[in-house]
């Protein structure tokens, strides 16, 4: 159970690495925050699925 536990929270902490750099590229990047939507979308069902 210990370590089931223990990959639930790497894949959250995972998860939400990834949502931050996303974040972070569209802070970046506001002027092309629409044209990169359809990717930011790819990545969160990525995300979810991993």
């Amino acid at each position: 159970m210990n370590g089931l536990l223990q990959v639930l929270l790497q894949e959250t902490l995972e998860s939400f690495s990834v949502l931050l750099f996303v974040l972070a590229a569209l802070q970046v990047n506001p002027s092309n925050e629409k044209a990169n939507m359809p990717e930011n979308k790819i990545f969160f069902i990525i995300v979810f699925f991993i």
